[in-house]
């Protein structure tokens, strides 16, 4: 059966690399996992047909997932059923970990952080969908206020980034001040939430 390659991202605890939304699910190099494909996300395994693919990634906020680790992309072989969805993202039977290229360390800027597709944010490798930054001002204000004290997190906490896509290649572990960043990250979450209501009343 042909296999072919394709990029992954994931979220890395203690050199380790999981699903970023299945927090069960663990990526092994050179260990194959199954799940079957099934429609509307419900299962299979995503991945992109590149590693800049791969870092733009949009991953949905949920709580009790793997949202607030660091992120690596991992090269990756997938075969069996497949779904192609948009955006170039396909999900598929089997895959199976070759090689683990890290992810960019400085991969935020505040010149993009309203207008890049999915923005990651900071050394906790989150992501917010720009579709949240409402036209109205107030609520895009908030928005950009939760952006910015993020921004200015990771200067703080750069050591827990890998250095760039293609030259670390393991994860450092989570620091002490990890349970914070948890606390920290859930209230932003559950602001992120609020403001997604406060859209679609709007709408």
């Amino acid at each position: 059966m042909e296999r072919n390659t394709y990029y992954k991202q994931v979220a890395c605890i203690d050199s380790r690399f999981f699903s970023i939304i299945d927090p069960k699910v663990e990526y092994i190099l050179g260990e194959t996992l199954h799940q079957k494909v099934e429609k509307n996300h419900k299962g299979g395994f995503f991945v992109y047909s590149s590693p800049e693919l791969a870092v733009n990634a949009q991953v949905a906020l949920k709580l009790g997932s793997n949202w607030i680790f660091p992120r690596s992309v991992l090269k990756v072989h997938c075969w069996g059923d497949f779904i192609q969805y948009p955006k170039f993202k396909l999900c598929f039977e089997y895959i199976k970990p070759i090689e683990i290229l890290g992810f960019p360390r400085q991969y935020l800027t505040s010149s993009n952080i309203n207008w890049h597709p999915s923005t990651s944010l900071g050394n906790y490798g989150q992501t917010l969908n720009k579709s949240l930054i409402s036209s109205q001002d107030s609520v895009r204000k908030e928005a950009q206020e939760i952006l910015n004290r993020i921004v200015l997190s990771e200067s703080s906490s750069q050591d827990i980034r890998s250095e760039t896509l293609n030259t670390q290649k393991n994860c450092r572990k989570p620091t002490s001040s990890l349970m914070k960043m948890r606390e920290e990250t859930k209230k932003l979450e559950l602001e992120v939430q609020r403001m997604e209501q406060i859209m679609k009343s709007n709408i």
